[in-house]
């Protein structure tokens, strides 16, 4: 998806595992990228394609996948 608005982004900005607070309004910053996308939802269907549980993905906080639990997978947008 070379037309995502997370391109140049690092992955890190979408995969917070800053806890409380901070997380929080990372993850609002994150979404917030995603809301100016042309490619929202492809992102989505990719997301729900992929089980990607964790991190932001279509504007969409997600958190199943902690990253004790193998952390978070790489964005491919």
């Amino acid at each position: 998806m070379d037309e995502a608005a997370c391109l140049g982004y690092p992955d890190d900005y979408f995969f917070p595992d800053t806890p409380g607070i901070h997380g929080a309004k990372q993850r609002e910053r994150a979404k917030a990228v995603c809301l100016a996308c042309p490619v929202i939802e492809k992102c989505r269907v990719y997301r729900e394609a992929t089980d990607s549980g964790y991190g932001v993905w279509a504007g969409e906080a997600y958190r199943t996948n902690s990253v004790s639990e193998g952390g978070p997978r790489r964005r491919s947008a």
